[in-house]
């Protein structure tokens, strides 16, 4: 699907000129000479929750490879929806893939936007939020309000005791 997301993303910023794309992270070989995007790089954990805030982004993406991706399906797999927790839980709509991880999570068209790897999904969906006000107003919200409902520590904390308790004591 790599490839095709490429595509995608060319075809997206070409017609919407008056977006770009930051990237955290090491930089793929295949997006060098993208004129859309800019490049981060690496930083610490609390300094790039610190940007995600500071910047206001109106959304993020977040492509994952699905079954279609034999290779790294299984890797993938054992991630955990940490990317989801950090946007929405920042109050930034995301488009996710429509991987087990996300689906776990992320409530369609509630929470986020969750997206099957394909060229025409991908881009319909970032076509949609990023042209719909309403909708990306209505998913920062509700994004955040879901992982700070669900997901804040005193919830998780809990029941990671209440486990150590059944299986340790």
């Amino acid at each position: 699907f790599k490839s095709d997301f490429i595509r995608v993303l060319d075809h997206f910023f070409q017609e919407h000129p008056e977006w770009s794309l930051d990237f955290y992270g090491q930089f793929p070989v295949e997006l060098e000479g993208k004129t859309y995007i800019n490049a981060k790089g690496y930083c610490s954990f609390p300094l790039h929750k610190q940007h995600l805030l500071q910047e206001r982004y109106a959304l993020a993406i977040i492509p994952l490879g699905g079954i279609e991706d034999k290779e790294s399906f299984l890797f993938h797999a054992c991630k955990s929806p940490v990317k989801y927790l950090d946007y929405a839980g920042l109050g930034i709509p995301g488009v996710y893939s429509c991987v087990p991880i996300y689906e776990g999570c992320v409530i369609p068209e509630h929470t986020g936007i969750l997206v099957p790897n394909s060229y025409e999904a991908w881009r319909e969906a970032l076509e949609t939020l990023a042209t719909n006000d309403e909708l990306r107003s209505s998913i920062r919200v509700k994004g955040f309000e879901d992982v700070k409902s669900k997901y804040h520590i005193r919830y998780t904390a809990s029941k990671m005791e209440a486990l150590v308790r059944k299986h340790f004591c």
